[in-house]
């Protein structure tokens, strides 16, 4: 009899539980739980900790059984972006989830409620109430990460949210006025080191009572700004290493502005989007040069954005070859989950780390819609 013939007469019962764990550790979760219908030690086997470590159930329409499993048996990554999770929601479970991601997903709050130790949380797209705020906040003692917007709330909300989660360390978050954006850099915590706020413009009173409180600021992403904030920035955040900006005005009066972030040592990113007369390119060839080589070092991407004429924007890429203009932008990935390859999103990441999508379930009806949303965005 040869060996192969042996071995399958071998019964798959009789194998030891750290073998058939390991075989299993080779299925997707779909495999593992059809294997635990064939006998009751292994479907005991099956719902090993390690086996439920991270899931990608990304575009699915979901039963809450089958999170409920999935936090019983010990889940700690769990990616439910553009999902629907529906059925029946218990009040209390046990969970361990530290990542989660939500973005877009339809009826997240059961899952969100039973959250205490997350680390990383992303709830991009997702209707936000009172309810939500105070189902984040509960994880204040351990939340690093957080990305949300665009947001509908009262500023109390955010200023309270950003009271009590003060371990924070990296924030994008989406603003739709003032007064949010006012509670946020009043009550951040001086402690964060990335901050991106885009959708809304970014006033220069507001960054300076953000970099007044918040010194220790290494990466720092505006939608839009004035020439004031870049005054603020400079004198207060000396730890910088990457800045993008939109700055609206003639390139004369924007390379001035810039010039003053030589004083910034750190410095290495920067890149900039700038509207203004395309007569002035040639005044800014020369300047962007002197800006890198001379006045900022320290300089390995300097990322320039131009509105003017085609033809003079070409001509301006062959004579400043060390300078990437109009050019996809630089996505700095402040909080944000999911990772880009070029203009496209990498579903199969969210923060850094990796978990196959899963096909145990059916698609949702409108995920196409939700994608196009997203990628806009990105």
């Amino acid at each position: 009899m040869s060996k192969r013939q042996k071995l399958s007469l071998f019964p798959l019962e009789d194998l030891p539980d750290e073998v058939l764990l390991k075989i299993l550790s080779y299925l997707d979760i779909k495999g593992v739980l059809q294997c635990g219908h064939l006998f009751k030690r292994i479907r005991e086997i099956s719902n090993d900790k390690s086996l439920w470590k991270k899931l990608n159930l990304t575009g699915r329409k979901i039963p809450f059984g089958f999170i409920e499993k999935a936090m019983q048996n010990g889940c700690e990554y769990l990616k439910l972006r553009y999902a629907s999770v529906n059925g029946r929601k218990k009040s209390k479970l046990p969970c361990s989830l530290k990542f989660l991601e939500i973005s877009f997903c339809d009826n997240h709050e059961g899952v969100l409620q039973n959250c205490h130790l997350l680390e990383k949380l992303a709830l991009f797209g997702v209707k936000l109430h009172s309810s939500g705020i105070e189902q984040i906040i509960q994880n204040g003692e351990t939340l690093r990460s957080l990305s949300l917007g665009p947001l509908k709330l009262r500023p109390e909300l955010i200023q309270n949210l950003f009271i009590k989660c003060h371990q924070l360390t990296e924030v994008n978050m989406d603003c739709n006025n003032d007064a949010q954006i006012c509670a946020l850099v009043k009550n951040l915590t001086p402690n964060i080191l990335k901050l991106s706020i885009r959708n809304y413009r970014v006033k220069g009173e507001h960054v300076a009572t953000l970099v007044q409180r918040c010194k220790k600021i290494t990466e720092l992403d505006f939608g839009w700004t004035d020439f004031d904030s870049v005054r603020s920035i400079v004198e207060h955040l000396k730890f910088l290493e990457k800045l993008n900006l939109i700055i609206v005005g003639g390139f004369v009066m924007v390379y001035q502005t810039l010039l003053q972030l030589k004083s910034i040592p750190t410095l290495k990113v920067l890149q900039c989007h700038f509207s203004g007369d395309p007569k002035e390119i040639e005044f800014l060839k020369l300047q962007l040069t002197l800006l890198q080589e001379k006045s900022i070092p320290t300089l390995n991407v300097l990322h320039c954005h131009f509105s003017g004429n085609p033809e003079q924007i070409e001509n301006l890429k062959l004579q400043l070859p060390h300078v990437r203009i109009n050019s996809p932008r630089i996505h700095l990935q402040i909080a944000r989950p999911e990772k880009g390859v070029g203009r496209s999103i990498d579903e199969d990441w969210f923060w850094e780390k990796r978990a196959n999508q899963q096909d145990l379930f059916p698609s949702v009806d409108d995920i196409e819609k939700k994608k196009n949303i997203v990628q806009e965005h990105f």
